[in-house]
């Protein structure tokens, strides 16, 4: 039980960070200027969520992975991920868009040219991750 409730806020958590960048990368896809607090949290979004998939998706696929900090982490996120990625890609498991999506977040960061971005596919990602991982309710 008590491993079940860290499980839980870990996911609310994150689901509230999805919340958030879902609102940055609209603000970004329709014209806005961010401001450099709504910047670290897309870089942070990318940190603890995005990374550690990539990180995970390549173990799945037989890369050898220097670095395996954060790995259980990204292993437990990769099937929302997936699910969420298969949502947005009509059916399609093309894992290279996880690494598309923060390449995106990176350019934005250091201020590409909005003309040369695509935030859509990142937003969306992080729409379909958040329902996947956000806690329901259970009615007993």
């Amino acid at each position: 039980m008590p491993n079940e409730l860290a499980e839980r806020g870990i996911l609310m958590q994150l689901s509230l960070l999805s919340q958030k960048i879902i609102s940055i990368l609209l603000k970004y896809g329709e014209g806005g200027e961010l401001t450099e607090k709504q910047k670290e949290t897309l870089l942070r979004g990318k940190e603890l969520i995005l990374d550690k998939i990539i990180k995970a998706s390549k173990l799945c696929t037989g890369e050898e992975i220097s670095d395996i900090s954060g790995l259980w982490e990204g292993i437990r996120l990769y099937g929302y991920a997936l699910v969420a990625l298969a949502d947005i890609n009509s059916g399609s498991f093309d894992i290279s868009l996880f690494e598309k999506i923060s390449a995106t977040i990176s350019a934005i960061d250091a201020g590409e040219k909005r003309e040369t971005l695509d935030s859509t596919w990142a937003r969306r990602f992080f729409q379909s991750f958040d329902e996947q991982i956000r806690p329901r309710r259970i009615l007993s």
